[in-house]
């Protein structure tokens, strides 16, 4: 017989297989990651703010008002950015005016204002000490000027238009002046005897700091050379004017002396410059003509005279030849010089010919103003 099996350890029936199990469910295939958008362009650069732009190099004050302070009158452009201060500094306060006074400029309310700004004029007898003429102000994108109530009291409150402003913003800068150049009419030259010019300068400036530039000439006058080629003192001052490009074209030369009085004078002294004189001789109605004939004159003497030395030469004894021939290269040399002078005389009449009455000379009378040039007028 089998042994019995033990007790707790009876047999477990195998369990019958189920059903079969079901496949897991497919996962839906991964959407790939959007693009992203193409990168905006870049903004394109700003220009610069050019702050000065269309702020001209000379602007005219409006007159001084009779009574009461002046209309305020915009100047120029002046494009403030934020953050940023305009610097404005006045140049040629110190000789504007004739005499002791002066212009002086600053900023308003006691030197703390970054906008605004006052000329003042020192030394004025009207108040007796410093009298404020103008206001200047930085306001919607200009700049501008105003006369005081008490500008009216002394009259060379106006001489303030002789000064220039240098205008500093960040790296930029702007330089002009406080009038606009009278023009005047050029008055005719007279060549045949010293003439006087006038060159009208409303409100002059001290002449310590008036200068004269010959800019042109009028009329058929021949091309010309300046001496010195650089502007000349308006008072007391001197200049040189030679018609042609060569000193053998040189046969004119104008003298010009300058002295301001109530306006600039130039005194003009014409000279014939010529060979047979080391000196220029001032020119008259009677020069050229009297010019002439002594040269033609010596011309026939020292013609005849080397004829006479030449026929003479033939019959020198040998031991006396050098000498003769010295003395005869001497003819010769002084009849060069005298053929010269004819064709100098010539030449000169000539050049009056053609220029008759029609001859001007054309000058630019400007102050300088602490390095800036200040035109105050043309001739035309």
């Amino acid at each position: 017989p089998m042994p019995a099996a033990p007790a707790g350890n009876a047999a477990t029936p195998a369990a019958e297989p189920g059903p079969p199990a079901e496949p897991a469910p497919a996962q839906p295939a991964a959407t790939p990651p959007a693009e992203p958008p193409p990168p905006k362009p870049a903004p394109k650069p700003q220009p610069a703010v050019k702050p000065f732009e269309g702020f001209a190099k000379a602007v005219a004050l409006p007159p001084l008002p009779e009574s009461g302070a002046g209309e305020p009158q915009a100047l120029g452009p002046v494009r403030l950015p934020e953050k940023l201060i305009c610097f404005i500094r006045l140049k040629g306060g110190a000789n504007a005016c004739k005499g002791t006074p002066e212009i002086q400029f600053r900023n308003a309310n006691n030197g703390t204002s970054e906008t605004e700004f006052e000329a003042l004029l020192a030394g004025s007898k009207a108040a007796g000490d410093s009298l404020k003429v103008a206001d200047f102000a930085l306001r919607d994108g200009q700049l501008f000027f105003q006369w005081t109530a008490e500008a009216a009291s002394d009259p060379n409150a106006i001489t303030l238009s002789n000064c220039a402003l240098t205008m500093n913003l960040g790296a930029e800068m702007h330089e002009f002046a406080l009038r606009v150049a009278d023009v005047v009419p050029a008055s005719e030259l007279n060549l045949s005897k010293p003439d006087t010019l006038k060159i009208q300068v409303a409100n002059l400036p001290d002449p310590l700091g008036v200068r004269v530039q010959l800019l042109k000439t009028g009329g058929t006058l021949p091309p010309h050379v300046v001496e010195p080629d650089v502007p000349v003192p308006a008072d007391n001052g001197e200049m040189k004017i030679k018609f042609g490009q060569t000193p053998e074209e040189q046969v004119l030369e104008l003298d010009v002396d300058f002295d301001v009085r109530r306006d600039v004078q130039a005194t003009v002294t014409p000279y014939f410059r010529w060979p047979l004189d080391e000196k220029p001789v001032k020119l008259t109605k009677a020069t050229v003509t009297q010019a002439s004939q002594s040269a033609a004159t010596n011309r026939l003497q020292l013609v005849n005279l080397l004829n006479q030395m030449r026929q003479a030469e033939k019959s020198v004894p040998a031991a006396q030849k050098a000498l003769f021939g010295v003395e005869l290269t001497k003819v010769e040399q002084q009849l060069a010089k005298v053929e010269a002078g004819v064709q100098s005389a010539d030449r000169l009449r000539a050049l009056l010919e053609a220029a008759g009455d029609n001859c001007q000379l054309h000058f630019r009378v400007f102050y300088d103003a602490d390095g800036f040039e200040v035109d105050l007028a043309r001739t035309e």
